[in-house]
């Protein structure tokens, strides 16, 4: 049988589909290219100053493990918005912070992550990196170190001008004598110096031995303030310790959590009422109405606390001029025929308000004591409560009808305001009793402003 021989075109073809195959494999292997063999991941966004040195490809590493890569850089706004691509099994805690770093002192740079806390929330895909911190770049360190290279000269500069010279020379020559002259005196003087300290000191030690009981008499005193020290610092470690174990009021209130918690919440409360009083807004208003059909006057004096915008308290006089009416039926006989007399007293009578209104939007509702009977009452707001329409029913407890009454309220002026309407308009005798008036109201900031500037025209007066 013939043995079949491959020709030399045949075998160099097929021994470069082979090494072309093994390239094939290894450019797609190990570069991922076409995302064949590329390893999958998620994007997070990072905003820097400046992007330079960076490019596509450039690595993410975390504690010197490679964990992704940059996979785009845009320009926004003037700072470079850089993706990175971040490999899957890898997460990114919200409080991670990332550094543009160089690989030698001359070499490419790369991006390092310092990992975060654990338990902080995971930054999700799409998500951005907050903490961002960017060394200084080596040409902001070349250009510093031009700066100090142009100090060191400027001071060499400065020195050479100083000492350089006949004067400089002179002066430099000048204090080197004197250093000689110091040093030729020290040795002459030195042994002359040495007797001196040690009479010094012979004197010192016969003061010593001749003061010796008054000396000891002194370390005794001393001694005793030491301990008498220590005892006080004793007595101050064993109110520590008591107060510490809890023994005493102070003990209790530092150790109790009882306790503790109601001074805190006492504290708190405090708080929350020192906060109130503050939002707390204060009205006075003055109110005059003219009863027609009576020929008189009627007054109101009302108080308005408004912790709220949409709640406040009324609380207010009023002065009636209808007052109560007494109504006396008297009958008598006189030699066989009866005679009767009726009499009626009307006394002009004080009474008082005590309300507490909500806010509904422009419907404003109240309800307690009206003129000294319970009573409800509403208030429609128009013209950005420059305009009131309010409607009132009080007195339900008399024999006749409740008292309804109709008020119309406009403010053409800030503080004034004028007033109509009627009274008792369903009363027995079918009759409404009309009237119209006005008033004046003032908020307690109205008030201080009010009074201060009184008070200077009136400082201003007495100079």
């Amino acid at each position: 049988m013939e043995k079949k021989v491959w020709s030399t075109e045949t075998k160099v073809g097929l021994y470069i589909l082979l090494i072309s195959g093994i390239l094939f494999w290894m450019t797609f292997k190990l570069g991922g290219c076409f995302g064949i063999g590329a390893k999958r991941g998620y994007p997070v966004r990072a905003t820097l100053d400046t992007a330079q040195g960076l490019n596509l490809e450039t690595p993410v590493f975390i504690a010197g493990i490679q964990i992704g890569k940059v996979e785009d850089i845009a320009l926004e706004e003037g700072r470079a918005s850089v993706i990175l691509k971040i490999f899957t099994g890898y997460e990114l805690e919200e409080d991670v912070e990332l550094s543009v770093r160089m690989m030698g002192f001359l070499g490419a740079k790369y991006i390092n992550i310092k990992p975060g806390t654990p338990g902080v929330p995971i930054i999700k895909p799409g998500g951005e990196i907050t903490r961002v911190k960017i060394p200084p770049d080596i040409e902001e360190v070349i250009d510093e170190l031009g700066l100090i290279a142009g100090d060191i000269r400027e001071v060499s500069r400065s020195l050479r001008a100083v000492i350089g010279g006949e004067e400089g020379e002179a002066s430099l020559r000048e204090i080197i004598d004197n250093l000689r002259e110091a040093s030729v005196s020290l040795k002459h003087d030195f042994p002359i110096i040495s007797r001196n300290v040690r009479k010094v000191t012979e004197a010192l030690e016969n003061l010593i031995s001749e003061n010796r009981e008054g000396l000891e008499e002194s370390l005794a005193q001393f001694q005793r303030a030491a301990t008498s020290l220590q005892e006080s610092l004793d007595n101050v470690a064993s109110i520590t310790r008591k107060i510490d174990e809890g023994e005493g009021t102070i003990g209790r209130l530092i150790n109790e959590e009882e306790t503790i918690e109601r001074l805190n919440e006492t504290i708190k409360g405090v708080n929350e009422f020192l906060t109130t009083a503050r939002r707390l807004r204060t009205f006075i208003d003055y109110r005059g109405e003219y009863l027609i059909e009576d020929d008189n006057l009627k007054s109101y004096l009302s108080l308005r606390l408004q912790p709220r915008v949409d709640k406040y308290y009324l609380i207010g006089v009023v002065d009636d001029p209808q007052g109560t009416t007494e109504v006396t039926d008297v009958y008598t006989r006189e030699n066989g025929e009866t005679y009767y007399a009726h009499t009626e007293v009307t006394e002009r009578k004080f009474k008082f308000n005590l309300e507490m209104a909500k806010r509904f939007y422009d419907l404003t509702l109240r309800g307690g004591i009206i003129e000294s009977t319970g009573g409800v009452g509403m208030d429609y707001n128009l013209l950005r409560n420059r305009l009131i329409l309010s409607f009132e029913a009080f007195d339900f407890g008399k024999e006749s009808n409740p008292n309804l009454q109709a008020r119309l309220s406009l403010e053409p002026l800030k503080h004034l305001y004028r007033v109509g309407g009627a009274n008792d308009f369903i009363n027995s005798e079918g009759e409404p009793r009309y009237f119209f008036g006005g008033g004046i109201k003032f908020e307690d900031k109205d008030l201080k402003a009010l009074f201060g500037a009184a008070g200077t025209a009136a400082s201003v007066g007495t100079q």
